[in-house]
């Protein structure tokens, strides 16, 4: 998982990837698919909203939230750093400048993701 894990969108493929698994209980595993679905449903409504202004600041305090909820987790600290900064740019308006970077990590998922299909 790394800082990156905040920008673009996801599918429940990418949140397993990005080492969103460690939220998923392993004790689930008939429902880890519905849980990796809702959480990837969840940060693309985030990113989404985010990109409008008045509505961000709501978003940026939201993600504040979740990052002091996960903040004892070590595994999730590079997560919480991202999601800081994204909600801090959120609250000040910056939120819609976002959406360069989204679209060009959602990219590079899906052209590598199919370039390890094609490989294996």
């Amino acid at each position: 998982m790394s800082f990156t894990s905040v920008f673009g969108y996801h599918t429940g493929s990418s949140i397993e990837n990005a080492g969103f698994e460690g939220v998923v209980s392993k004790r689930d595993s008939d429902a880890a698919p519905i849980k990796k679905r809702n959480s990837a449903t969840v940060l693309n409504l985030l990113n989404v909203t985010g990109y409008i202004p008045v509505v961000s600041i709501v978003t940026g305090v939201f993600r504040y939230i979740m990052t002091y909820n996960n903040w004892k987790n070590k595994h999730l600290r590079p997560l919480t750093y991202g999601m800081m900064t994204r909600g801090a740019l959120e609250i000040i308006g910056a939120g819609s400048l976002l959406i360069i970077p989204d679209l060009i990590v959602s990219i590079g998922r899906h052209l590598h993701w199919r370039n390890a299909k094609r490989l294996a």
